[in-house]
């Protein structure tokens, strides 16, 4: 007699079946490991940027970058006069706005960068007579607890800007400064629940380093936050 050695239709099943649950379990491992990945890139981008900051200060008597208040980009004078090599779109930036895209709708701008700088730590900040304002790093006691740069909103309003403005965040109430915030940075852009103090972002400090971190460990009220310099 002749016996045939093909699979039953139950053993096939079984083996899809099996098939189908190990990629249920890869598929989100894979994902996370992937936004792992996009983050530290994101993170090496912000560093490298503080890094070009002090290279500035350094060669402008401590002075602090300038926003587009002054009628130029901070990413411009980094550009022109350091490295035409800084990365300025984070991985993780999904903004429609860039060049190719649509602009902005509320200026009719592109997006120059996935990344905006502080107003308070700029001399336009003090021109413009904001409180806390400082134009030199010499007036920042502790840069190490200072935040200078974040991931700028993908959309709205401020989404091409290229500077945030910390001191709009006041409110009685904290989880409405994390919503304040979140209109024009992008505080959950490695993870969290948007708009919310949970919410996890990526930031650079005036002494060149960055970090990961929830935006309640760096804004608590309108006097205890670390995006001013005192």
């Amino acid at each position: 007699m002749r016996y045939r050695t093909a699979f039953t239709l139950i053993e096939l099943l079984v083996v899809i079946s099996i098939i189908a649950l190990l990629i249920g379990i890869l598929l989100p491992v894979l994902g996370n490991a992937r936004r792992t990945a996009q983050a530290t890139k994101c993170l090496s981008n912000i560093r490298q940027i503080e890094t070009a900051n002090w290279l500035y200060v350094l060669d402008h008597d401590g002075l602090l970058l300038p926003t587009s208040h002054s009628g130029k980009s901070w990413i411009e004078h980094l550009r022109d006069q350091y490295s035409p090599e800084l990365v300025m779109r984070s991985p993780l930036d999904t903004s429609p706005h860039f060049v190719g895209g649509t602009p902005t709708p509320s200026t009719g701008q592109y997006r120059e960068t996935s990344y905006s700088l502080n107003l308070v730590l700029s001399p336009d900040g003090v021109d413009i007579g904001l409180p806390d304002a400082v134009a030199s790093i010499d007036s920042v006691p502790q840069p190490a607890n200072t935040i200078h740069t974040a991931i700028t909103v993908f959309e709205g309003e401020f989404a091409a800007s290229d500077h945030f403005h910390p001191h709009g965040w006041a409110h009685p109430s904290p989880d409405f400064s994390a919503a304040l915030a979140a209109n024009e940075l992008e505080t959950s852009a490695y993870g969290g629940e948007p708009e919310t103090r949970e919410a996890i972002g990526g930031y650079g400090y005036l002494d060149g380093h960055a970090a990961t971190h929830p935006f309640q460990d760096n804004y608590t009220d309108a006097i205890n936050h670390l995006f001013k310099p005192n």
